[in-house]
């Protein structure tokens, strides 16, 4: 397997990870996924009813839980160790099942103008692995509605967290990352209860390919 670059980002209280995933993984993942778009979801497993997202085509991924769990076991422990909990860094972390025993991973096919509301997800850990990105982020920045906006509102992940005590204004920050193609084959690794959203693109007709999951203790799948 490939080095596996880890990148920690403190927020208040808690952090997150910023990862690469080794082509053999992503090699694998793609190849499930890719073989849902070539029979156009016609025998793919709807997700939608799980999810908050106001996206038309999320379905669940039923052959990369192992290859996967293969990665998390030298990621996590790493993640826990960048938190300062040695105690937590020993113990193995898998994939949650389903009610219906499915494993708890889906592919987010998403379109112009689709998004994901700020919400939590179950499990102890979750991650968003970005496979493709149809847009360019200097393209999106040049519509009026970003280019005329305070908040110059780019296609972007965001986390909601709580201020640090002492500081002034909102009691809830927002943490962005802008995700452009330089995303592609990283993954965000995070606290499953740690509210976060997905702001839409405009400018591609093409999906934004990002896979999710969560994660629990081994003996608590």
């Amino acid at each position: 397997m490939e080095d596996i670059t880890i990148n920690y980002e403190p927020l208040y209280t808690l952090g997150y990870v910023i990862c690469n995933v080794p082509s053999d993984i992503l090699t694998s993942i793609n190849q499930e996924v890719q073989g849902l778009i070539k029979t156009n979801f016609i025998d793919a497993l709807p997700y939608n009813q799980n999810l908050a997202g106001a996206i038309e085509n999320e379905f669940l991924l039923l052959n990369c839980k192992d290859i996967l769990n293969k990665f998390f076991n030298l990621v996590i422990p790493e993640y826990w160790k960048l938190q300062g909990n040695n105690k937590e860094s020993n113990i193995t972390y898998n994939i949650c099942n389903t009610k219906a025993n499915s494993p708890d991973i889906w592919v987010n096919f998403q379109k112009k103008y689709e998004f994901n509301p700020l919400h939590d997800h179950g499990g102890k850990l979750s991650f968003v692995l970005y496979l493709s990105i149809p847009y360019d982020l200097e393209i999106e920045a040049s519509l009026p509605h970003v280019k005329n906006s305070m908040m110059q509102s780019l296609p972007s992940f965001q986390f909601a967290y709580p201020q640090v005590p002492g500081q002034t204004g909102s009691p809830i920050n927002l943490h962005i990352l802008h995700i452009d193609k330089s995303w592609e084959g990283k993954m965000i690794i995070f606290p499953s209860w740690l509210q976060h959203m997905v702001t839409p693109f405009y400018t591609s007709d093409d999906f934004r390919i990002s896979v999710s999951g969560n994660l629990n203790p081994a003996n608590n799948v």
